[in-house]
């Protein structure tokens, strides 16, 4: 079986890297959010808050405050806080009206930190799958190949001329970029596995750049 490579995809390092960059934001946002309210946490004190209004900008909450009735408005809103409903509040003995609805960990800090790690886990994927390929790769041989004719819009079909092949043997691969007439008649190398003829892979990197194909 033939190996359909397409070419212009990032790399398995610079996809890696790009997922690492990408959870690592997330997840400094994850621990950004943790710290802020660990923080308010210290020396803060826990209550009872009973929601009085709730709509799309704050949600109020009345709750004792070291046995002072108050009623305070957050400009956040959450579908679980509806009129009547009781949550947990933490507030300052020496600032009752400053509240916060959680202390360290929350769903708000919970979730980008899943999200994040996700994006990590994801980036050491690619990078295996990169570093497996590259092994196989390592073993194929490179040909010099001729390309002979583009067919069905995306598809460049290539046949070697060093060397000679004993029988007429071509070889396909995928591109959906620009300019896919211009490709004919160009040489392009061809990385065959002496083991496994049939797995193969075409390089149009370089012809593309020569041409100004990049996308």
């Amino acid at each position: 079986m033939a190996r359909i490579v397409r070419q212009g995809n990032l790399s398995a390092k610079g996809g890696a890297a790009l997922c690492f960059a990408i959870g690592a934001v997330i997840v400094a946002i994850a621990v950004a959010i943790f710290a802020y309210n660990a923080k308010f946490a210290v020396g803060a004190e826990s209550t009872s808050g009973l929601v009085t209004s709730a709509n799309a900008n704050e949600t109020c909450f009345t709750y004792d405050a070291d046995g002072q009735m108050l009623t305070t408005c957050i400009g956040a809103t959450d579908s679980r806080w509806t009129p009547g409903k009781t949550v947990t509040l933490y507030y300052h003995p020496d600032a009752p009206t400053k509240i916060r609805t959680s202390a360290g960990w929350s769903i708000a800090s919970i979730i980008p930190l899943v999200i994040g790690l996700v994006w990590i886990g994801f980036g050491f994927l690619v990078l295996f799958l990169g570093r497996m390929e590259a092994r196989q790769n390592s073993r194929m041989q490179p040909r010099r190949a001729t390309i002979t004719m583009v067919k069905g819009g995306e598809v460049v079909v290539c046949r070697l001329i060093d060397p000679v092949p004993s029988e007429d043997q071509a070889y396909e691969t995928e591109w959906d970029g620009p300019g896919l007439d211009s490709l004919v008649g160009q040489e392009v190398t061809v990385y065959v596995d002496p083991d496994s003829p049939g797995d193969y892979r075409i390089d149009l990197g370089p012809v593309v750049a020569r041409l100004g194909l990049n996308r």
